[in-house]
């Protein structure tokens, strides 16, 4: 653990990157926490400036404006001095500790593993296949991911894009390195898109061009199916929650409001 860093992105969440930092640290009282503010110039901020002088753990840097998630997640591979990085999204919650531990140790393990935490797919665009004769490759999403950081520099950069890791992807399985699937949501809550909702992606031409071209390919593959008859199937998903702990059923039960039936 002492050579692992968590990097956390910000921009103009305030509450969030609260919940993220505070649940963080709670069940990982020593572990390193490196966020990058993206030029949020708010509340968010001033919180931060609090915690770097609060937390002696907790390096933060400040951007002079929003460079977008993926190179922000690129700055803090480059700024980590660790072997490892733990990439967590500014909104997610963790709700129980002790899963850092066993992805340490399979980096231990397997000496080819470069990433580890929930595994997808991803097309040559950055977006999720809908049959398995697209050109794809795994996807390990950055939200709660870990990271072999020497690796990183061997491989294309994460990029600005809806799936800043696509690229990163796509060199990682050429070169034979292991991308790997671990039930990461058993312990992480997330929220998803908060920050896109909000303030959204910030495309430019060039991106919501490979948008419009995968859409347009999909069309297609939608057409061409329909008129063979045959059916359009995207590659299986492994399951992104199995074996809870009693202590993450608890927590849920709890935020759940009352009268609302689980079983429902």
């Amino acid at each position: 653990m002492d050579d692992l860093t968590a990097v956390v992105v910000n921009f103009r969440t305030l509450e969030e990157i609260r919940t993220c930092v505070t649940t963080l640290r709670r069940v990982y009282a020593t572990l390193q926490i490196l966020i990058i503010d993206n030029g949020s110039a708010d509340e968010s901020t001033d919180f931060l400036r609090w915690l770097h002088a609060d937390d002696p753990l907790t390096t933060v840097i400040l951007n002079e404006k929003n460079i977008f998630h993926g190179p922000a997640l690129d700055q803090g591979m480059r700024n980590a001095s660790t072997a490892l990085v733990f990439l967590l999204d500014s909104d997610c919650e963790i709700l129980h500790g002790g899963f850092l531990e066993p992805l340490v140790d399979a980096f231990a393990d397997d000496p080819l593993l470069y990433a580890i935490g929930k595994r997808g797919y991803t097309n040559r665009w950055g977006y999720g296949p809908i049959s398995g004769r697209e050109r794809w490759t795994y996807y390990v999403h950055p939200f709660a991911g870990m990271f072999d950081r020497r690796k990183y520099f061997t491989l294309p950069p994460f990029v600005h894009h809806g799936a800043p890791l696509y690229r990163n992807m796509w060199g990682a399985a050429k070169a034979g390195y292991h991308l790997r699937h671990v039930p990461i949501e058993d312990y992480v809550m997330h929220r998803g898109r908060v920050t896109a909702s909000v303030h959204g992606y910030g495309y430019d031409r060039r991106l919501r061009l490979q948008g419009r071209i995968n859409s347009i390919d999909h069309r297609i593959r939608f057409v061409a199916a329909r008129v063979s008859r045959r059916e359009l199937r995207a590659p299986a998903l492994p399951p992104a929650r199995t074996g809870e702990p009693p202590e993450l059923r608890e927590h849920e039960r709890r935020r759940r409001p009352s009268g609302v039936d689980a079983s429902g």
